[in-house]
């Protein structure tokens, strides 16, 4: 199954620390301990490279966790150089024997990485106009310490002058940001203490107090090269559902899938649902409605006038192109198997209090799948992506599936409301049909799932494995020979089978 990191509030990580930074043999063990680990992920990405890296070091800690392992990296053959507006750590400072600059403009921005030593667990504050130029200016991989420089460590809010890294190392475990914020890119955790205590380590301490916030998943690692990075895996991910039919199995017990997506303005959202769903299962798909543009690509497909027509069905999915869509939105409503409401569906939604009074009353899963605009039209809830998922989740009684390239999904059941995020590790699923392609791969997933396990509680139809092989989906859609390439929806649907593939390799 995937396996999920806890997020902490920045108040927990620093009550953890405490100890360590007490029972420290030495001024700065602590740090030296996560300078190390910066320097593992450094160099790991300058290979291949001419080794010139720029840090940007701020007043705090993270500043000499920066200094220290721009040390270590200069010790092992690189060129560092430090741009020092303020007044850093003295010790790590001491320690430094490259070449420093205390203004960015007098700097030639050619550097194979930089690396944010600003501003870590602070309150977010944007940075100063001269250095937020210099990230700008500096063309290069992107590494941040703890969280990046401008991003609320506790809310993930990112301020308009901030860091966008493509890696960040934290130490111990996760902070709430590393959840909430994509600006955070691919998060490696390092856990430290080992040196002053190896029973008692930061990431233990951080189990102890038992006071996580918010679980949060990897779906895709887009730095295969650092795999092998010492104490940094990247948080993994599995799907939960099987996929190979069982030696009974058939078309009716693999699962059966409604789809009533795409009409004669929006072909091509039915199309890119049905497709989707077809590579993520092997059970029958039924598709409702005027169903010659589904067979000419998927003759596979059985197709109904209208919902009344169906036979028994495992799950179904709602919306995605279809237009107005409110009476057969109630209909499948009233179906008693699980149902995924996208794009269009959710507009009639949000507009009928009857529907929603609908969806309240269900017993059978129901996810919503709103990008931010339709959630607008859904909630007038305020927060994070997390705490509005889970607000629009209690409202409804359902789950919700709050997508971005951090995307928040909150499955309420009796009651209790589970919150987690999945980071999809890269933007190559931002593409028009992708949200289309998405609902079909959730469909499918949650009919093999019922079909399989009938009358299972509602936790075991979370959507948080098909959101990651949409993710994973898209970053192989956008793999060439010649490395990476602009993508459509209709090559991440063709995607589908490599993914779950390389899935259930582990």
């Amino acid at each position: 199954m995937m396996i999920p990191r806890k997020a902490y509030p920045a108040a927990t990580i620093r009550e953890c620390e405490a100890p360590l930074l007490v029972a420290q043999e030495f001024d700065d063990q602590l740090m030296l301990e996560a300078a190390a680990a910066v320097a593992h992920v450094a160099e790991a990405m300058l290979q291949g490279t001419d080794k010139r890296v720029l840090l940007v070091v701020g007043t705090g800690g993270n500043g000499g966790d920066a200094l220290y392992a721009g040390q270590m990296l200069i010790e092992n053959g690189a060129d560092v150089t430090a741009v020092i507006p303020g007044t850093p750590h003295t010790r790590a400072l001491e320690q430094f024997t490259g070449e420093v600059f205390r203004y960015p403009d007098d700097l030639d921005p050619e550097f194979d990485l930089l690396i944010d030593g600003v501003a870590g667990l602070g309150a977010g504050r944007p940075l100063a106009p001269a250095v937020h130029e210099l990230f700008l200016r500096c063309d290069c991989p992107v590494l941040a310490v703890d969280v990046p420089s401008g991003v609320n460590a506790d809310t993930g809010e990112a301020a308009d002058a901030c860091v966008t890294a493509d890696i960040t190392v934290t130490f111990g475990g996760l902070r709430l940001a590393h959840a909430l914020a994509p600006e955070c890119g691919t998060v490696f955790v390092a856990d430290i203490g080992e040196t002053i205590d190896d029973e008692d380590t930061l990431g233990e301490y951080l189990e102890y107090s038992g006071e996580e916030e918010l679980e949060t998943f990897l779906a895709v690692n887009p730095h295969p090269e650092l795999q092998g990075v010492p104490a940094l895996p990247p948080m993994p991910h599995t799907m939960v559902q099987r996929f190979e039919p069982q030696i009974h199995d058939n078309k009716y017990t693999n699962g059966v899938l409604a789809i009533l997506a795409g009409s004669a303005q929006y072909p091509g959202a039915g199309i890119l649902c049905t497709g989707a769903a077809l590579n993520t299962h092997s059970g029958l798909t039924y598709y409702v409605g005027a169903g010659e543009p589904i067979l000419r690509h998927y003759p596979e497909v059985v197709v109904r006038e209208s919902v009344d027509k169906l036979k028994k069905v495992d799950a179904a999915v709602i919306g995605p192109g279809r237009g107005e869509c409110a009476e057969e939105l109630a209909q499948v409503l009233a179906l008693d198997v699980p149902v995924v409401v996208d794009a269009d569906a959710l507009t009639a939604l949000g507009s009928s209090d009857l529907l929603k009074q609908a969806v309240r009353k269900r017993t059978a899963t129901t996810i919503l799948t709103p990008h931010e605009g339709e959630f607008a039209r859904l909630s007038d809830a305020t927060g994070t992506a997390a705490e509005r998922a889970r607000a629009l989740a209690e409202d409804l009684r359902c789950t919700v599936v709050l997508k971005g390239r951090i995307t928040a999904v909150a499955e309420w059941s009796d009651g209790d409301v589970f919150v987690a995020t999945v980071n999809a590790g890269c933007s190559w699923g931002a593409v028009p049909g992708s949200g289309d392609v998405l609902a079909g791969i959730i469909g499918a997933s949650l009919a093999a799932v019922h079909a399989q396990y009938p009358g299972a509680p509602r936790e075991l139809f979370t959507p948080l494995g098909a959101v990651c092989l949409h993710a994973l989906a898209a970053y192989l859609s956008a793999r060439t020979p010649a490395g990476p390439a602009p993508t459509r929806a209709s090559k991440i649907v063709d995607a589908i089978s490599l993914a779950i593939a390389l899935q259930l390799q582990g």
